[in-house]
């Protein structure tokens, strides 16, 4: 029996990943280095932004290279919006008694101001961003402490993300895993090689899956 839900945040819950591309590059030209496609920048993900900015602009320019980008993520945040259904689908998780949580690997100050902005920070008992774990995913790490505050078993959970380290994290901790598929940058045949429970194409189809 289902008993909680836990969310990605960018190109899951939130249309956010072309702001994310684009505070990436504006950091990198103010370092002297050329724009990176969406591509070459998804290939980075996995480690949180400042370590990214570890290994793309040294060590010694991360933080401000950090503080740069959630300023940019600020500047911009109305640019990315739920996407369409999301809400709604969080309302009817509220009136089913679904417990949720969000596993994102994102630093705490930038899914802050995304959650803030839109209002719904308040629908989630448990948010675990990069700065709360010592592995990001694939590791398992956020998962499991986001069901250990929601007293959840594994069994009885499912994580909802659109990458393929969402889906082998899920399978890591002993979760149902659903690919998300409604992002313009999701990548099919990298997330078809995790082989996830379920693909879902839009918010809409969440529920009856």
């Amino acid at each position: 029996m289902l008993k909680g839900i836990l969310f990605d945040l960018d190109g899951t819950l939130v249309n956010s990943l072309h702001l994310t591309f684009n505070g990436f590059n504006e950091v990198f030209q103010t370092y002297g280095q050329p724009p990176k496609t969406p591509q070459e920048i998804l290939r980075l993900f996995g480690p949180g932004e400042v370590k990214i900015f570890e290994k793309c602009v040294g060590a010694e320019n991360a933080e401000r290279a950090l503080a740069q980008f959630v300023n940019y993520t600020r500047s911009r945040v109305s640019e990315a919006p739920l996407f369409e259904g999301a809400l709604d689908a969080l309302i009817e998780c509220e009136k089913q008694g679904l417990k949720v949580g969000i596993v994102t690997g994102r630093g705490r100050e930038s899914a802050d101001l995304i959650l803030s902005h839109h209002g719904i920070r308040h629908r989630f008992p448990i948010v675990v961003t990069h700065d709360d774990v010592s592995s990001s995913k694939p590791s398992p790490e956020g998962i499991h402490l986001a069901l250990k505050h929601l007293n959840l078993s594994p069994e009885h959970s499912v994580y909802v993300g659109d990458m393929w380290m969402d889906v082998r994290a899920a399978k890591r901790a002993g979760c149902r895993s659903i690919s998300a598929t409604w992002d313009h940058a999701y990548d099919h045949e990298a997330v078809k090689l995790e082989s996830p429970d379920r693909f879902c194409n839009s918010w809409n189809e969440l529920f009856p899956l």
